[in-house]
């Protein structure tokens, strides 16, 4: 993870932006992010992001840290 990735997932923390919800379908958080709200959901294997990044991004980082996992 990169020390970028990891500030700007710790300023959405401090921000407010994360919310984390249980549902019937599992698992769900919305991030604000710096221009839109991305939804992210739990899969086998770990978080899944609806932003375009290929890699593990700050959104996804931002709920593991509310999480735990």
């Amino acid at each position: 993870m990169s020390a970028f990735t990891t500030g700007k997932a710790l300023r959405l923390l401090l921000m407010g932006g994360v919310v984390v919800r249980c549902s019937e379908r599992g698992i769900e958080a919305i991030v604000q992010g710096d221009t839109r709200e991305w939804q992210l959901y739990r899969e086998r294997g770990g978080w899944r992001c609806t932003c375009p990044s290929r890699r593990r991004c700050s959104h996804i980082e931002a709920v593991e840290r509310v999480t735990g996992r």
